[in-house]
């Protein structure tokens, strides 16, 4: 049996295996000629039928109607049915404990299912963080130039403050600054008119108010108003939470009015501070000085 085996393992290029009544018959086609090995029957001789199988998957199986001679090939092979030969292979595998591969199992699609399922809630999670972290960069990146903006307009307007009382829209005089807690009026330099051009003054009266939870820039087009004077209001900062005015006097001392009740004669604060408490970044506090 060994040595038959051995032969089998041997054997190279493509066999065709027939198996008789009696005897098992393997037969190759080599370079020189066929090779023929037969076997008297044994208890093993499935075995060895499917070792056959398993080392050459491309062999023939017929059945072999009459027993083969000593010296060559059976006269005449009946081949088997398509149904009996799968049958009889599936028998003789499962009998050396051989698995048919027919496919993949139920269990086996149920594991891949359930790995790809896993790395799906990964990628899914991995793809709504990075969103979210992306839209939270952008909301506060664009709440950082709003505030640089609302900076920038009040540095520019603050610092070119000038003394110059106004008339109002109720034909009545106006202070030069006058501030609350909520608001500041004040007229400043600084309205662009190249070469004088244009018919209208480069000063400009402006109001910072705090109003709605927002904090708004209302210009007047002309220093001294009349009844039909209109402003334009621009909304600078927004989703404020509390914002006030207050104002460094000559004693520096904070007041929350200018000018204040005691001392009408003092045109301009020496500074203003604003605090700002913004609903998503907290409390922050600036100091403008004005000019001397």
């Amino acid at each position: 049996m060994q040595k038959l085996l051995n032969k089998v393992k041997s054997l190279t290029l493509t066999p065709t295996l027939s198996r008789c009544k009696d005897t098992l018959l393997l037969t190759t086609h080599g370079g020189r000629g066929r090779d023929h090995l037969t076997m008297p029957p044994t208890p093993k001789k499935d075995i060895l039928f499917l070792t056959a199988q398993t080392i050459f998957p491309t062999s023939k199986i017929e059945y072999c109607k009459h027993l083969p001679s000593q010296t060559g090939l059976p006269h005449k092979y009946l081949p088997l049915p398509p149904w009996v030969m799968r049958n009889t292979l599936k028998h003789q595998r499962e009998r050396v404990g051989v698995r048919v591969n027919n496919g993949f199992t139920l269990f086996e699609i149920l594991i891949a299912i359930f790995i790809f399922s896993i790395i799906g809630v990964i990628l899914a999670s991995t793809l709504h963080n990075a969103f979210n972290t992306q839209a939270a960069i952008e909301r506060n990146a664009k709440r950082l130039d709003e505030l640089q903006l609302a900076q920038i307009f009040l540095t520019r307007d603050t610092q070119q403050i000038i003394n110059r009382p106004i008339i109002n829209s109720k034909n009545q005089n106006e202070d030069a600054f006058v501030g609350t807690t909520t608001s500041m009026t004040f007229t400043h330099m600084g309205v662009a008119n190249p070469d004088g051009t244009l018919l209208r003054s480069s000063l400009q009266r402006t109001q910072y108010r705090f109003d709605k939870n927002t904090l708004q820039r209302i210009t007047w087009p002309a220093v001294d108003q009349t009844a039909k004077t209109q402003p334009t209001t621009r909304i600078l900062l927004s989703n404020i939470q509390d914002l006030t005015f207050e104002y460094l006097d000559e004693q520096n001392h904070f007041q929350k009015e200018w000018p204040p009740q005691e001392k009408k004669n003092n045109a301009l604060p020496r500074a203003i501070r604003i605090s700002i408490t913004l609903k998503d970044w907290g409390k922050m506090s600036e100091l403008y000085i004005l000019p001397n």
